[in-house]
């Protein structure tokens, strides 16, 4: 909770996923390959919505992108940056 920041990137080659828990509230979160690989995805448990659909194409309508850079603002004051992402698409995100 609070003001952490961490920079993550996975593995070469192969997909990753990358994840963030809902109740951690605050911080920033840059992952640094989501782009390199077909199949990345981003994962935001615990946050049950009530149509994870539609929380998903709001949650990228209000998306920014600035300097190549794909920015998420959750609910709980966490940012999610994707570096080098300007495409980021619904078939990436699974909310539940």
């Amino acid at each position: 909770n609070g003001d952490s920041f961490a920079t993550v990137t996975g593995g070469s080659g192969a997909a990753n996923t990358f994840g963030v828990l809902a109740g951690h509230n605050g911080g920033d979160i840059t992952i640094t390959d989501f782009g390199s690989a077909a199949g990345n995805m981003f994962f935001m448990y615990n946050y049950r919505p009530a149509d994870a659909d539609k929380a998903i194409q709001d949650l990228l309508a209000t998306a920014t992108v600035t300097g190549g850079n794909t920015t998420l603002q959750l609910d709980n004051n966490m940012k999610v940056t994707f570096l080098g992402v300007t495409d980021l698409k619904a078939s990436n995100i699974v909310i539940s």
